[in-house]
């Protein structure tokens, strides 16, 4: 069994799933009857020791409910002041990390079984992926020979329908390649554009493909992240 931390980046507003986020933050808005954040949580703990939330928007209701344990597992809090992009995020629990780590996006619901898959991995690194039918939508995987050659941000004519699916398995060196981040054109410093950095250095990012995922975003996909069974 390995052991190692993770960090979940919990900030989001959430402004399209008004008015659910007005008085709490994105990942606090409930998935089958409790934060669609306690779910990934709580899948986590046969592997990690420590769960970073990296908090933003509304950080004292995440606080409020986890505290510093929850169902017996260690969690503390990094501070993200401004919002500025994953990479960003990324850095700010910087100095909670000393090894590999998960990385995960904490607006997701997903089978949680994943990370089993993704810790058997022989490789620097993972990132977990899903096969979309609007691949265009979202960042889309460039893939040959089961490994990571790129991450491309909502292209016209997409080299696969493999997304990015929010969930890494990242080695300590990504946080130098955060630091020498140039914004993107969103304005934003993306962990993305530190993958692929890596890549270029010659690290090997395998990637893992789950089944059942969705990204809570709107009204509409928290419908059907309620309504997912996990068999």
């Amino acid at each position: 069994m390995v052991i190692l931390k993770a960090v979940i980046l919990a900030g989001g507003v959430g402004k399209r799933l008004r008015p659910l986020t007005l008085n709490k933050p994105k990942v606090m808005v409930p998935v089958k009857g409790e934060p669609m954040i306690a779910h990934i949580i709580r899948g986590l703990k046969p592997y990690v020791d420590e769960v970073i939330l990296v908090v933003g928007y509304k950080k004292e209701v995440i606080i409020d409910y986890f505290g510093q344990e929850f169902e017996g597992l260690k969690i503390s809090y990094v501070f993200q002041e401004e919002f500025l992009g994953t990479g960003h995020a990324a850095l700010c629990a910087e100095s909670k990390i000393n090894e590999s780590f998960l990385m995960i996006y904490g607006d997701l619901h997903f089978d949680q079984r994943v990370y089993e898959k993704i810790l058997k991995q022989d490789s620097d690194g993972v990132i977990m992926a899903k096969t979309v039918p609007n691949p265009q939508d979202y960042g889309v995987l460039e893939v040959k020979d089961g490994l990571l050659v790129r991450i491309l941000e909502k292209v016209l004519n997409p080299p696969s329908n493999l997304i990015n699916a929010g969930v890494y398995l990242l080695p300590l060196e990504v946080f130098k390649a955060c630091h020498e981040l140039a914004l993107s054109e969103r304005g934003e410093y993306e962990l993305t554009d530190a993958v692929t950095q890596l890549i270029r250095e010659g690290f090997k990012f395998k990637v893992v493909v789950v089944d059942q995922w969705i990204d809570v975003g709107t009204p509409e996909r928290l419908s059907q992240a309620n309504e997912m069974i996990f068999d």
